[in-house]
């Protein structure tokens, strides 16, 4: 997802005011406990006064300390450290206190809610990104409405079988429902592709609304492009570099490959040719190398793909996603005739 300087200043003081809530809290418990507990202030106490004691003892001497003392010195401090940490987590304890209620609290201990590890952006960080994204865009609006709990299986006939499925419309979309449900339960454990095809209207970007809101709701990383906005980054990367748009274009592309979903929308509503070919097979590869699952809606069955697009981009769908076709006639037209 692309930052703004707006944006990204947003986050980082959402760290900021995350790291102060977390060490008020940290001071209320300390207070907390002090009044509750007698002698715990004096106990938390104890170790530095001794640590600096100690220090001064062996600076004490005319010709300093040598190696054998200081080892004795920290040998001796590191069990009295261990004695006292056991005797504040039994007080604690013993007057109802988790024996961590002192411990620094950390909304994501992994970054220790700096939002980076090693220099690099925690995965926190990246859920924030697409977080504000979705909060500033239409999307979460949609996903408000067109999500499982919205399902509806009224605009799917029952009376005629579609030959490619052997099932009927409302029979398939029960199905598919299942399908979706399943790749949102086993999406930890067992990561896949998904390929819906299917006449305009029929329910596809629906289920992948549905899918996303799922997966959002997880904490997971979902990124959504139509396929059109999909290559438009490609095609500024690769021939519009004095673009005003180029860098948030390249911070985009990071993220396209390390969310852990991506979703393209309406494959083929762009025009189709060797270029967007060969970056579609770029991004399903570099997913599927890195492990991350991605779901594609098109009303294009699979040998339409290879005429349309190129004999990889065909085989690299028929051998890493699940092909699903959702059948039946246009809701929204249905829709709009109960208006």
């Amino acid at each position: 997802m692309a930052l703004r300087n707006a944006q990204y200043d947003r986050i980082l003081r959402e760290y900021d005011r995350r790291r102060l809530a977390n060490r008020r809290e940290e001071v209320r418990r300390r207070e907390e406990v002090f009044a509750q507990i007698p002698g715990f202030e004096e106990l938390v106490d104890a170790l530095p006064s001794a640590t600096l004691s100690s220090v001064r003892s062996l600076f004490s001497e005319p010709k300093g300390p040598d190696s054998y003392e200081a080892g004795n010195v920290l040998s001796a401090l590191r069990e009295q450290s261990e004695e006292i940490a056991d005797r504040k987590h039994e007080l604690l304890t013993s007057y109802g206190f988790p024996a961590d209620y002192l411990d620094p609290i950390y909304t994501c201990p992994d970054c220790q809610d700096t939002g980076f590890v090693d220099g690099e952006k925690c995965h926190c960080f990246k859920k924030a990104v697409v977080d504000l994204v979705y909060a500033q865009s239409e999307l979460k609006d949609i996903l408000q409405k067109e999500n499982f709990a919205h399902f509806s299986e009224r605009y799917y006939d029952d009376t005629v079988v579609d030959e490619a499925t052997g099932l009927t419309p409302l029979e398939n979309i029960r199905e598919v429902k299942e399908m979706c449900l399943s790749f949102v339960r086993h999406f930890d454990d067992r990561p896949g592709n998904l390929y819906f095809y299917g006449n305009t209207g029929v329910g596809k970007t629906f289920l992948c609304h549905c899918i996303a809101k799922e997966l959002l709701d997880a904490a997971h990383t979902v990124i959504y492009f139509s396929a059109p906005a999909l290559f438009d980054v490609f095609e500024t990367l690769q021939f519009d570099r004095r673009s005003e748009d180029y860098a948030l274009r390249e911070e985009q592309l990071g993220y396209l490959f390390e969310s852990d979903l991506l979703i393209i929308d309406d494959l083929g509503t762009e025009v189709p040719n060797s270029f967007i070919a060969s970056c579609l097979l770029e991004c399903m590869e570099r997913r599927s190398a890195a492990g991350l699952s991605t779901v594609i809606s098109s009303n294009y069955p699979l040998s339409e793909i290879r005429r349309l697009y190129s004999e990889r981009v065909y085989s690299r769908l028929a051998r890493d996603y699940t092909i699903i076709k959702v059948s039946g006639s246009d809701i929204r037209t249905k829709q709009a005739l109960e208006d």
